[in-house]
């Protein structure tokens, strides 16, 4: 190969251009090497210091402390427009293809230890496998003094020239410049009479995903049988103001259709491996959903689409269609179709719609530079939220930047994505939020009737915020004064500046209209979080820094019961009081000792080859022979055997390939002195890794070593399933200490589709120490009880103070509990039944939470018992207070998850004035047994709590408690009472 680099440099712009090509060349009659599907070049060791701003994943900002070392952005589906900028403090570099034709292209950013490494890729059109060639677009660099905007601008600037955007306020249809909410829900005529008493409909527009009788995204491209509800919904949708906008796909063709024959040749086939064909396949669904990517290039395809569209709009008064998935423009194998590429069908075909349909709006799943120029609307993904699973991480998610909106904000407006989160999800929404917050989107709704007609919580905040946004007709103000502290400006229609903060708030002038607390423990305000228990005159206590709190204007009540001192470096799990009891639960705030998956940067990963020869290298990444340890940016460490490892048979000396062996990461940590420390993780295979023929499981190892102690142990798992592992480190606390995470293929040496997953690998510090809770407001309690049983009481004013074991509950009671004779039923009541949230905050009445006895069948085998449900992300608790008998017992009782259910699983949880006597994970199957000593609780008071944690999405959570009983513990012949 011979490869080339013109440099030159642009006077008048002040930029470096840089152009490179790459040839294959010959001696004498050998033909030339074929195959060359790009050229690269890269720019290396730049400081730490300095960030990398990326126009992709909806706008990324990279710092040393980011996930992951290697971040890869391929043109235009993950790099949105082809710039990026290295940002140091009020001065920096940038880079920019000049290519307003529409090449492939990637950019590489890389974080090594030295610094930052950019590496900027130009493709070819594929196929690749006759090319010998390759040429670079004209590759721009300058420098910039000022903001991120200074370089930001002049990209934006090349792009107008060149792409020719509509801005929102000239646009056509002229009502698209008036929208600024959207409400994502069904042809729920019920609902939709609600939504002006809440709403401006002159400004919302109303998304509706269903309204096929075949389903949402089956049976494409089908799209003249609509639901019979269809045509009266939209009737008076329009009779109330709101526009209407229908989803559909811009390439899709389920492979049963009809019309799938005469597009598959057309199906875009990847340009690397084998050359699949390209589809979406959701296997969640039953039966599952599949169609095609028809390549838009294809000019029979768009004629189809762009006539059924048109029919569609007209036949039903149609506002706006949502064109899914036009994010998604590949390289596609087949070559160019029509002359064209697929970014060039992909233009065609949104420029052919706006022809046949001037007066419907288009919007489009994600945003680039290629799609932004003719969609009015536009969804955002956010990095570190995986909607499907309803899970976020909080790195990926600071990482949210304004760089792509900056760019393209002015011309489409940015809404939710379909898969965002409603109010009524608390933390899940919040999550969005906080990556909405720095992209100027608009208030973005999937409503709940009940909270549309008394609206609590996030839905109150959301209804705060849509009603600024339309009574003040917000517009995005990219050019106003943009300091550190303010996400995103705007301006309202008098001209009032109004900011969207870092921490959380939303202002206008020196208003507040709203405030999410995150990131703190305390916050001193006169403010109130709806339903929070823990404060003093001057602030919000026991706060998770993790976690996302609605908070309004308005004092705290100090006449409801609360808990106004608590140590400082605890959190409230939950404050509860009721007529025969009340509680206090906290968790430590710093247990967190070491979080792998972040030290993963530094850890030394490496691969053992059973035979063969062993590779290290620092941070996560991939050896010759497969080995991996890898940070999947949720996180989980996403693991492999080694596969492919060369070794030699000792009797022949032949050497072989496809050896497996151990794939490591090994962690350097500093361990506290602490009563206890475990390291904990929750383990599984990715999804499809268990499919037949596929793998037989990993064995996960866990250790920790100083010195000459190390302390291991192993735990072989074949399921998808989270399965909680943990080994106790303490021996080594107060040393510095090796912990290594391994995967090993198994027994039967076999490493086919060992896709292992590490999910939040950390250190955690245990322990309690006694501390002063005080509690105020109504306290007519006279004793309370604690892990170590009663704990004295004393008053201060109108306070009540109990020193307590905390982190951990202390309950407070009117009197000692009755003593009850054994066997006692604990189906039977009394109890006291509380709900929480995942966030410390008591649920009221909330959706199927409950507890009530009934006959229970689990494994087709029916117990009495008490059926329980859990409240989404959270927990339902039925305490139960007595005094055991003098005589020794145990807690037995069966647990399980009904018949029928679909459930992800739910942990149940047995405790005994709040601590943890057992927890247990549960699928859907056969009954499970607990078996629990009390003996040593013999005689005295106790609040025993059966636990129902739904440990995540709450669908189909039907938590059996099968005959739970607590009885006289049997004799055993070595003389110990039964154990879990």
């Amino acid at each position: 190969m011979s490869a080339e680099c013109d440099v030159s440099l642009d006077k008048e712009a002040g930029e470096i251009v840089c152009r490179q090509a790459v040839r294959a060349v010959t001696s004498g009659a050998e033909r030339p090497v074929a195959g060359v599907w790009g050229v690269s070049w890269s720019i290396g060791r730049i400081p730490l210091n300095f960030a990398i701003l990326v126009p992709g994943r909806s706008g990324v900002r990279l710092t040393a402390d980011s996930p992951g070392r290697r971040q890869e952005f391929d043109y235009p589906i993950g790099w949105e427009a082809q710039l990026v900028i290295v940002e140091g403090e009020e001065r920096g570099f940038y880079v920019w293809a000049e290519d307003a034709r529409g090449r492939f292209k990637r950019l590489v950013v890389e974080r090594h230890r030295d610094g930052w490494q950019l590496t900027l890729v130009t493709i070819n059109h594929a196929p690749f496998d006759d090319l010998t060639a390759c040429e670079s677009v004209p590759w721009r660099l300058g420098v910039y003094q000022g903001d991120w905007r200074v370089p930001a601008r002049r990209y934006r600037a090349w792009m107008e020239q060149h792409f020719q955007p509509v801005p929102i306020e000239q646009q056509e249809p002229a009502w698209v410049g008036d929208i600024r909410c959207m409400v994502i829900m069904g042809l729920d005529r019920a609902m939709l009479a609600e939504l002006p008493k809440r709403l401006d409909p002159v400004q919302t527009i109303l998304y509706i995903p269903s309204w096929r009788s075949a389903g949402y995204d089956r049976d494409y491209p089908t799209y003249d049988a609509p639901f019979d509800t269809l045509e009266p919904f939209v009737q008076q949708a329009h009779a109330l103001g709101f526009r209407v906008m229908l989803h559909v796909n811009y390439f899709g063709v389920d492979p049963k259709h009809p019309l799938y024959k005469q597009f598959e040749r057309y199906q875009v086939r990847s340009p690397w491996g084998e050359h699949e064909r390209q589809w979406w396949l959701w296997e969640r669904a039953e039966p599952e959903i599949r169609f095609a990517y028809i390549n838009p290039a294809c000019r029979a395809w768009r004629e189809y689409f762009v006539r059924q569209m048109a029919t569609l709009c007209r036949r039903y008064a149609i506002d706006a269609l949502h064109l899914d998935q036009t994010l998604c423009i590949f390289n596609d194998h087949n070559g160019l179709i029509d002359g064209m590429s697929m970014i060039d069908g992909n233009l065609a075909l949104h420029r052919e719609l706006r022809e046949a349909l001037p007066e419907v709006a288009l919007s489009g799943e994600g945003l680039n530079e290629v799609t932004y120029r003719y969609e009015a609307f536009a969804q955002r993904h956010a990095w570190g939220i995986n909607h499907a699973d309803g899970t976020w991480s909080r790195r990926p998610l600071g990482c949210a930047h304004p760089i792509s909106s900056y760019l393209m904000r002015p011309y489409t407006v940015i809404n939710g994505y379909l898969g965002c989160a409603p109010p009524t999800q608390g933390q899940l929404y919040a999550a969005w939020n906080d990556a909405h917050e720095h992209w100027g989107v608009i208030p973005t709704l999937k409503p709940n009737l009940d909270q549309l007609r008394s609206p609590t919580d996030f839905s109150r905040q959301f209804f705060n915020e849509a009603d600024f946004w339309l009574r003040n007709r917000l517009q995005i103000d990219l050019e106003a004064s943009w300091p550190a502290d303010v996400a995103f400006p705007f301006r309202t229609a008098d001209g009032r500046r109004a900011v969207r903060t870092v921490d959380g708030r939303f202002l206008c002038e020196n208003r507040e209209i709203s405030h999410t607390v995150a990131g703190v423990g305390q916050l001193a305000t006169t403010g109130t979080i709806p339903g929070w228990r823990a404060y003093d005159d001057e602030r919000l206590l026991g706060l998770d820094p993790e976690r996302w709190y609605p908070c309004f204007a308005g004092p705290r009540d100090p006449n409801v019961f609360h808990v106004a001192m608590m140590p400082d470096d605890v959190i409230c799990e939950a404050v509860v009081s009721r007529d025969e009891l009340a509680v206090f639960r906290s968790r430590s705030r710093d247990a967190i000792v070491a979080d792998l998956v972040a030290r993963l940067d530094s850890a030394a990963c490496g691969s053992r080859p059973f035979d063969g020869p062993p590779s290290q290298w620092v941070g996560g990444g991939t050896a010759e022979d497969g080995g991996s340890f890898q940070d999947q940016d949720d996180g989980v460490l996403a693991a492999h055997p080694p596969w492919k490892a060369v070794g030699k048979d000792p009797a022949t000396g032949a050497t072989h390939s496809g050896g497996t062996g151990i794939a490591y990461a090994r962690f350097q940590v500093d361990l506290p002195a602490a009563p206890q420390l475990l390291l904990v993780s929750q383990i599984s295979l990715a999804r499809g890794a268990t499919q037949p023929n596929r793998s037989d499981g990993v064995t996960f190892i866990m250790a920790a070593a100083a010195d000459a102690t190390r302390l291991e142990r192993q735990w072989h798992h074949a399921s998808e399933d989270l399965r909680q592992i943990e080994l106790d480190i303490t021996p080594l606390a107060g040393q510095a200490v090796t912990v290594e995470l391994a995967v090993d293929p198994g027994p039967e040496r076999s490493a086919s589709y060992d896709w292992a997953r590490w999910t939040s690998p950390r250190i955690e510090r245990h322990g309690q120490r006694l501390a002063t809770v005080g509690f105020a407001g109504p306290v007519p309690y006279a004793m309370a009880v604690d892990a170590c049983g009663l704990q004295p009481i004393r008053r201060e004013g109108s306070a009540l103070m109990v020193s307590a074991l905390q982190p951990g509950s202390v309950f407070l009671l009117h009197q000692q509990p009755p003593q009850r004779p054994l066997p006692i039923n604990l189906a039977d009541p009394p109890r006291t039944v509380v709900f929480v949230d995942d966030s410390g905050r008591e649920l009221i009445s909330p959706e199927h939470a409950t507890v009530r006895p009934e006959r229970l069948t689990v494994g087709g085998v029916t117990k009495d018992g008490l059926f329980a449900h859990p409240p989404n992300q959270g927990r339902t608790i039925a305490y139960i207070p007595v005094t055991l008998p003098s005589q020794p017992s145990h807690l037995s009782c069966a647990i399980g998850v009904r018949d029928g259910s679909t459930s992800e699983g739910v942990v149940f949880a047995v405790e005994a004035n709040g601590a943890e006597l057992a927890r247990r994970h549960i699928l859907p199957g056969a009954w499970e047994t607990l078996s629990i000593d009390l003996s040593d609780l013999a005689g005295k008071p106790v609040v025993l709590g059966l636990v129902t944690d739904s440990d995540g999405s709450f669908s189909c959570d039907w938590a059996c408690w099968g005959e739970p009983m607590v009885q006289k513990a049997e004799s055993h012949e070595d003389g110990q009472c039964p154990t879990r």
